[in-house]
């Protein structure tokens, strides 16, 4: 799988916030999965063989990019892969960036640090990156 840069204004590699539902199929194919999540109002692709989902968002008849979802290591920040990595290693890469205007927090489900629309969650037994999430900046 070919590593995908994370950048938190435009996407993710070569998904970028402003695809159309045919632009995402035309790039990555067919989803695995397709959920049309009623309770939350979104419409979700899944791509398993990537540990993507892409969910969508309606907004005046639009569908809309909400938000990439990330399981994989493939995908990296600053040439760096965040899954699997753990929380003070990521701490460290922010420092590392000069990005100090990050949010740490701790919960009874582990840890995830905020950056603008990046979120990553930790695992709570071994604080290791397990996935993260880049929304839409424009929303």
């Amino acid at each position: 799988m070919k590593i995908q840069q994370i950048n938190v204004t435009t996407g993710v590699g070569d998904l970028k916030f402003t695809m159309s539902e045919q632009d995402i199929i035309q790039l990555l194919g067919k989803p695995t999965t397709i959920d049309n999540d009623t309770l939350n109002k979104c419409l979700v692709y899944y791509y398993d063989e990537l540990n993507l989902a892409v969910v969508f968002v309606e907004i005046e008849g639009q569908m809309i990019i909400d938000s990439f979802e990330m399981e994989n290591v493939c995908y990296q920040l600053w040439d760096k892969p965040i899954v699997k990595q753990n929380f003070n290693a990521i701490i460290d890469l922010f420092k590392q960036n000069n990005i100090s205007d990050f949010e740490q927090h701790k919960n009874e489900y582990g840890s995830y640090i905020m950056y603008k629309n990046l979120f990553i969650e930790f695992d709570k037994e071994n604080n290791i990156a397990t996935d993260f999430s880049l929304s839409n900046p424009t929303l």
